[in-house]
């Protein structure tokens, strides 16, 4: 979805704001934000559930340090490579909150004894299938611009896009993602709401 978002994000800005500018650009890089953020929250919400302070500080430290020493570097080299200075503020962002996951990961695999072989398949699977769907899109653009023309145009492309993209990240993942994953969790969660049911009917015979 954030790849997506990326992708479209000047139709997308266009249906809200109708105005996409140097916003939906800033947008486009942004959005990527959100990943980290939200990795960077779970794994450090983790942490502190098994109480490994240590770590969470140890963490945050080096984001700290990372975020307050890549992001003018950075974008002075996003300014010199042609690239617009704000790019390398968000890299930097994104740089220091990945750290910390990465800690986080490497502590759990290495003390707590984690295994995370099923994660980083699944990851795998995801990245490949996001891989599959941003060309599909790429290929797309020759055909349908993404530069809307109005606010029902912009929402004519995203459908569109959408369509596509979903289509082909569904294929390319239903197998090791949707079919072994998803849908052994959700029989998973089915058998256990049949198994309730049953046995309060069996209380209630009784």
């Amino acid at each position: 979805m954030t790849i997506g978002l990326s992708f479209l994000a000047k139709p997308v800005w266009e249906v809200f704001y109708q105005n996409h500018g140097l916003a939906a650009s800033v947008f486009s890089v942004f959005i990527f934000a959100a990943i980290a953020s939200s990795l960077y929250t779970i794994t450090l919400i983790i942490m502190q559930s098994v109480n490994k302070y240590k770590v969470v500080f140890i963490a945050l430290g080096v984001e700290l340090i990372l975020k307050a020493g890549l992001q003018y570097p950075l974008m002075v080299c996003a300014y010199k490579l042609g690239l617009p200075p704000y790019v390398g503020t968000i890299s930097g962002t994104l740089i220091s909150l990945s750290a910390t996951y990465i800690i986080s990961i490497i502590y759990m695999i290495k003390v707590m004894k984690i295994s995370m072989k099923d994660t980083f398949k699944g990851l795998f699977w995801i990245l490949f299938g996001s891989g599959a769907m941003l060309a599909s899109l790429f290929i797309l653009r020759i055909f349908i611009d993404t530069v809307p023309t109005s606010r029902t145009n912009a929402i004519i492309i995203i459908v569109i896009y959408a369509l596509v993209g979903g289509l082909v990240y569904f294929i390319f993942t239903y197998k090791p993602l949707f079919k072994t994953v998803i849908a052994k969790e959700l029989m998973g969660k089915i058998k256990k709401i049949f198994k309730k049911s049953g046995d309060k009917n069996e209380i209630k015979k009784q």
